[in-house]
């Protein structure tokens, strides 16, 4: 557990962004909380995307790109839903 605080310290005052993965019941959000509360952005509010429920939202989007949205989208792609 040791290792995992050190990092948290270390981590914590950066301006570094940071993504936590691992399995379900691993501490993730507890970790996060305390990276959050390590910076100095600890008296600003923390906010926690599951992204679980984002992939299902976006599974349910019917066109993935329009036409000139980037480089390489040379036409509208749909898919049935």
């Amino acid at each position: 557990m040791q290792p995992v605080l050190d990092v948290i310290q270390r981590i914590g005052p950066s301006d570094a962004n940071v993504l936590i993965t691992g399995e379900n019941g691993t501490g993730k959000g507890v970790m996060a909380r305390a990276i959050h509360a390590a910076s100095a952005q600890a008296a600003k509010p923390l906010i926690t995307v599951n992204m679980e429920a984002f992939q299902k939202v976006c599974s349910k989007a019917r066109c993935r790109h329009v036409k000139g949205a980037f480089t390489d989208a040379k036409n509208r792609s749909c898919r049935k839903v």
